[in-house]
């Protein structure tokens, strides 16, 4: 079986950059320092919304790397276009774990305020008489 070796980090395509930052969180602040210090191009362009996508360095940002990675889905470049949905689907699934989420936490909260309600109920199921000094 052959050895396999990640590229250098020095000159990477984007897929390659994404693997290392994907399977090495550690490598990612340097990683998104070394593409911020890139010449403006496809590339480069490409590298930073993939690196905005992963947690775990100062350049995290998702909505940012949402909307890049969207435009960049529509490149001409057939590798870029095709690298920038399938990340986009990746993270789609994401949201919809955040979405799942805010949803169980607002019916948490529903529930914590009908407990508050019952819990201020007398046993015939009266309120509380209100403290007019409040």
């Amino acid at each position: 079986m052959p050895n396999f070796r990640w590229p250098s980090d020095d000159v990477q395509t984007p897929l390659e950059m994404f693997a290392v930052a994907s399977s090495q969180p550690v490598k990612r602040e340097a990683l998104w320092r070394s593409v911020q210090h890139e010449q403006d191009s496809g590339d480069a362009a490409l590298k930073t919304a993939l690196l905005q996508s992963l947690p775990g360095h100062s350049g995290y940002d998702p909505d940012t790397a949402r909307r890049r990675l969207n435009a960049i889905s529509y490149s001409k470049n057939s590798e870029d276009a095709a690298l920038a949905r399938v990340r986009l689907t990746e993270i789609g699934n994401g949201s919809a774990d955040d979405d799942c989420r805010n949803e169980v936490r607002d019916l948490q909260q529903r529930l914590d305020k009908i407990v508050d309600i019952e819990r201020s109920l007398d046993t015939n199921g009266n309120a509380a008489k209100s403290n007019p000094a409040r």
